[in-house]
């Protein structure tokens, strides 16, 4: 049985960017599954990617549906406030997801 790979993000905040002086990024929210991908930790900020700066979710999934078959893909991110560039080998075929809003009709009584 093949393991399957998660990863979830999410768009960052007007707050979240003035808080890490950004102009841009998507934040990781789940990782995990594909130790290929195991160098990002949910809370992570990926600001760049393939040398192209990310700005959005789009930005992120047009990078990646076009990666191709890759190794060693660099990626500038934002760990506990400092700058880190990442070397990872990305899962093939699935772009990296936002989470899932909650079912319509959750939380009413």
């Amino acid at each position: 049985m093949k393991s399957a790979h998660v990863l979830l993000m999410i768009a960052l905040s007007a707050m979240m960017k003035a808080q890490f002086n950004i102009k841009g990024g998507v934040a990781v929210y789940e990782v995990s599954g594909n130790p290929a991908i195991a160098g990002l930790k949910a809370g992570d900020i990926i600001i760049e990617m393939k040398g192209t700066a990310i700005n959005s979710l789009d930005g992120l999934n047009a990078i990646w549906s076009n990666l191709g078959n890759i190794a060693g893909l660099e990626v500038k991110i934002i760990r506990g406030g400092k700058g880190e560039t990442l070397s990872i080998v990305p899962p093939k075929g699935n772009a990296p997801a936002p989470p899932p809003a909650p079912a319509s009709g959750e939380g009413k009584g």
